[in-house]
């Protein structure tokens, strides 16, 4: 009798359910591509299964995520439950007034003027004047759009500085602006602090990333807007998924979900990203039936969010329901049934986009690797590197180290042999 721990008892439970559902040990083996000889070392306890390895036994022999559950228990016991680290820090409250009440204290900002002279040298009167400039919003809203485009292209640690100058600056002209003009310019404040946090997670900088979206949350509610609250979880819940912690994804993914508050097709759109976060998180956990449910409740929600003139989220592709259908079928275990989905996704994706086409390629590699095709593969994964060179990604990074992990089961392979030493300078290496 296996004790209820251990790689014996996790080995003796596939092989349960391997025996249950009447395939041999090759049979299983194909379905999972590898080896029999590795697989039979994993039944007999001589050998740890690996988290794809049980990603891919609980999908071929029908657990609905047991096989994990007992796994990720055995490897951490006790109830999972989401770190302190993965929630969002509530942002102060703007007090742009200089009366009594919460502050933006320093940790979340630099303070307002101090890199930018000239601004506090204008004194408050003239930033009035500058604040009450109707071109103001319009040179800011497309300075962001063509911030975003760059930043397909380019390494995070690029636009950082430019970045945070310009919520500097637009802070600086809200302090000072009449009320009339302070709620527009807040708005934009708190959009480019969102796009700076998404910068900070790609530079690999989560606690960045945490100060400047409550950052953006401060400004959007200052300016009597409570979406973006809603939409920090979604935030939060990417960089969980991204440490692949299943549980805290779904957990702020669901809390982003209840408390988008009731709106138009801007809030509808939340709601949508919230959803298919939230699938991201229950495929981790393998519960297929309930990860579709959630991807069903999103696409109906995106059919609806229509006419968003701001949205929030990704923009490369307005609906990336492909994308996280393909992430969702290969982290279940259905790599074949993710490899069409993602390509299909791939072919949508804007040439120019390179950040965006390699973070798609990295998922398509991985997928494809899980369907027993180490060529495609390894084909796809010299393709990311090439881009990664230029966007220094680090949820790209991440999906790399999985691939790398998946490749090793081929390593014998010329193909495999021929990109693993790429693989490992880029894990070890960003860019400047």
């Amino acid at each position: 009798m296996h004790s209820a721990s251990g790689p014996a008892f996790i080995g003796a439970q596939i092989r349960r359910r391997r025996l249950a559902a009447g395939l041999s040990l090759g049979g299983l083996a194909d379905r999972v591509h590898y080896s029999k000889g590795y697989l039979s070392k994993i039944e007999n306890g001589s050998k740890r299964p690996g988290p794809d390895l049980v990603r891919l036994c609980d999908a071929a022999l029908g657990a609905g995520g047991e096989l994990r559950r007992l796994a990720e228990s055995d490897a951490a016991p006790g109830v999972v439950e989401a770190s302190g680290d993965s929630r969002p820090v509530s942002g102060p409250e703007m007090n742009l007034d200089g009366g009594p009440g919460p502050v933006l204290g320093r940790r979340e900002v630099l303070a307002i003027g101090g890199s930018l002279p000239l601004l506090a040298a204008a004194g408050p009167d003239r930033l009035a004047t500058v604040a009450a400039d109707d071109s103001i919003p319009t040179g800011f809203t497309a300075m962001l759009t063509e911030l975003r485009k760059l930043g397909q292209n380019q390494p995070p640690g690029l636009l950082l500085p430019i970045l945070d100058i310009q919520v500097q600056t637009l802070l600086a002209l809200a302090k000072a602006a009449r009320s009339d003009d302070r709620g527009a310019l807040l708005m934009l404040t708190s959009r480019f602090a969102e796009y700076t946090g998404w910068m900070a997670q790609e530079s690999g900088d989560d606690r960045a990333m945490v100060r400047w979206t409550d950052l953006a949350v401060s400004c959007a509610g200052a300016a009597g807007d409570r979406e973006l609250a809603a939409y920090a979880h979604i935030r939060h819940a990417n960089a969980a998924l991204y440490r692949d912690d299943a549980v805290s994804t779904v957990t702020l993914a669901t809390r982003a979900e209840e408390e988008t508050p009731a709106g138009g097709p801007s809030s509808i759109r939340v709601r949508a990203l919230a959803g298919q976060r939230q699938a991201q998180g229950l495929a981790l956990l393998g519960r297929y039936d309930d990860c579709r449910r959630a991807l069903d409740r999103a696409d109906d929600l995106f059919d609806r969010a229509v006419g968003v003139s701001t949205p929030l989220g990704p923009t490369t592709v307005a609906n990336p329901s492909d994308l996280v259908l393909g992430w969702c079928l290969h982290d279940l275990g259905r790599s074949h049934e993710a490899v069409p989905v993602l390509e299909r996704h791939l072919a949508r994706v804007p040439q120019h986009a390179r950040r965006a086409r390699a973070r798609v390629k990295g998922r398509l590699a991985l997928a494809a690797a899980g369907a027993g095709d180490p060529d495609t593969a390894c084909t796809l994964a010299h393709q990311v590197l090439e881009d990664a060179v230029y966007v220094d990604s680090a949820t790209v990074r991440h999906d790399l180290r999985h691939l790398g992990r998946a490749l090793n089961r081929w390593r014998t392979r010329p193909e495999v042999q021929a990109v693993s030493p790429r693989l490992a300078q880029a894990l070890r290496t960003s860019a400047p």
